[in-house]
């Protein structure tokens, strides 16, 4: 019945549309439409004019077009949206390549506490405000379509809060109102970072005060769970969705460290579940991979995480910092599952740089310190996470930047089709659905996610069987391959492996009104 209904829309518009009455830019014809909604496939045509899809359905005779594309019964989709993003967007040098060669028009920075502010850049650079960022950018337009979120770390600091300690309501009242200018200017919502440091010093009430200043703009919370343990990964998920009483919430990454069974991933959708019929509104996301990547300092305790603390943990109580270190990595697969990802042991595991250094892993680790850099840790199962992947109520993301030395940045998206629709049997329009509609749902984007007449022409071409993600933990800074068209905003972004010197990406900001 769906397809027929999607038929008779392809006809209608067709007969309705009246010939020469308008010309076009651009006509993809001959395409099999994966629209974003999950619905079957249609073949038709797509007319763009300026920034926007003009017609779904058949060009009308006489229509005056610049440029036909034949797409040859390859598949159209929307523009594929990233839930969860990195990357300095205001270093012009930073193309972003690595999103649009896997099909990605649109990205969500200020991840895991942190708000965007141009720190990245270079050594040194000084920190600039969200309404800067947001004006600096409008200058100087993105690769990509750029949405972020306000990082509650980031204002939890500027308000003064202290980082191994509970905020008091003077500061609580301080960064909510930071949280609320930035919701004014433009943020989909807040980012939360809840494993580190400062905000696993967070309490309830500061939560809940995230929550409600975001509530108010009807915005999102995401958060990096306070932890993904699979013995704790319960309570971290029922402390965000108390947060859900004042606003909306979203899982980031969602994972089960040290899962094995398909049976605890569906614990985990039926504790999301069962919260939203009682109304709580929780989404979440997942990379398609078996690996995280984060800072060393997720191994170490909370009583070490920062170099102060640290360097005062291994003066005073060295023996128990060393066995903390011992425990933790041996329950976390051992030295061999933990891969550097900075230099000088990029590519490198611990167990390797401790053979080569003669030491033990242990020692490694406190030589490198919790600031010694990032890693990958191969600590989750395929039956667990497999459940979150396919899943039709999770949506996908990278957790990837152009700098990350994880394949997850330059082929989730490419993943999810040669690897997940070709050999694991998920439908195409699902897929398609988790990396566009989903996503933009929970931003309330008005008008992308969808192939849909009025919204924005963000639009990706390719012939799934030829999608081929080429990142690899020895080179992970391949683009992928086989996304032969990728449209942002009605201009071609990439074509046929090259990119545009152009960029013609947006600044998307949150139009909402906040409540009285």
């Amino acid at each position: 019945m769906r397809i027929i209904l999607k038929t008779s829309f392809l006809i209608c518009l067709a007969l309705t549309t009246p010939a020469g009455a308008e010309d076009f830019d651009l006509a993809i014809r001959n395409a099999r439409i994966v629209d974003g909604s999950g619905g079957a496939p249609v073949t038709g045509d797509v007319l763009v004019k300026g920034d926007t899809i003009a017609a779904v359905g058949r060009i009308p005779a006489g229509a005056k077009i610049a440029r036909i594309i034949d797409a040859q019964d390859r598949v159209l989709a929307p523009g594929f949206i990233d839930a969860h993003a990195h990357g300095e967007a205001l270093d012009a040098a930073q193309g972003f390549e690595n999103f649009l060669a896997q099909g990605v028009t649109t990205i969500v920075l200020g991840q895991d506490g942190s708000s965007p502010d141009g720190t990245g850049i270079e050594p040194g650079a000084k920190p600039v405000t969200l309404a800067d960022w947001f004006r600096r950018l409008e200058k100087s337009p993105p690769p990509v379509n750029i949405a972020t979120l306000v990082g509650f770390g980031s204002v939890r600091d500027e308000s003064g809060a202290p980082y191994n300690g509970p905020a008091t309501p003077a500061q609580i009242a301080r960064f909510s109102q930071l949280i609320d200018t930035a919701m004014a200017q433009g943020a989909y919502g807040a980012s939360l970072g809840m494993e580190y440091v400062p905000m696993i010093s967070a309490t309830p009430q500061e939560l809940a005060a995230v929550g409600k200043a975001v509530g108010r703009y009807d915005g999102v919370v995401m958060s990096h769970m306070r932890s993904e343990d699979d013995d704790k990964l319960a309570a971290a998920i029922d402390e965000l969705l108390a947060v859900g009483a004042e606003s909306r919430v979203h899982v980031s990454h969602i994972k089960v460290v040290y899962g094995q069974t398909a049976a605890q991933g569906q614990a985990v959708l039926d504790q999301l579940a069962a919260a939203r019929a009682r109304g709580v509104r929780v989404t979440a996301d997942v990379y398609p991979y078996l690996a995280s990547q984060s800072g060393l300092a997720l191994l170490f305790p909370d009583w070490a995480k920062v170099k102060k603390d640290f360097d005062s943990a291994k003066r005073e109580r060295g023996q128990e910092l060393a066995d903390y270190l011992t425990a933790r990595v041996m329950k976390r697969g051992g030295p061999k599952a933990t891969l550097l990802s900075t230099k000088p042991y990029v590519g490198m595991t611990l167990e390797d740089i401790a053979r080569e250094r003669r030491k033990p892993f242990t020692d490694v680790l406190l030589d490198l310190g919790p600031a010694g850099g990032s890693a990958a840790y191969f600590i989750m199962s395929a039956p667990t996470q497999d459940v979150f992947i396919k899943s039709p109520d999770v949506m996908t993301s990278s957790d990837g930047s152009p700098a990350m030395n994880h394949p997850r940045a330059y082929g989730s998206f490419a993943r999810m089709i040669e690897t997940y629709v070709r050999k694991e049997g998920l439908p195409l329009p699902l897929a398609v659905r988790k990396m566009s509609a989903m996503t933009a749902a929970v931003l309330k984007l008005p008008d992308r996610g969808l192939i849909k007449a009025g919204y924005k022409a963000d639009l990706v071409l390719f012939d799934p069987a030829k999608v081929h993600e080429t990142a690899t933990w020895e080179k992970p800074q391949q683009l992928a391959a086989g996304f032969d068209l990728v449209m942002i905003n009605g201009k071609v972004a990439r074509e046929n492996g090259v990119t545009a010197k152009d960029r013609f990406g947006a600044v998307l900001k949150n139009a909402a009104k906040p409540r009285a």
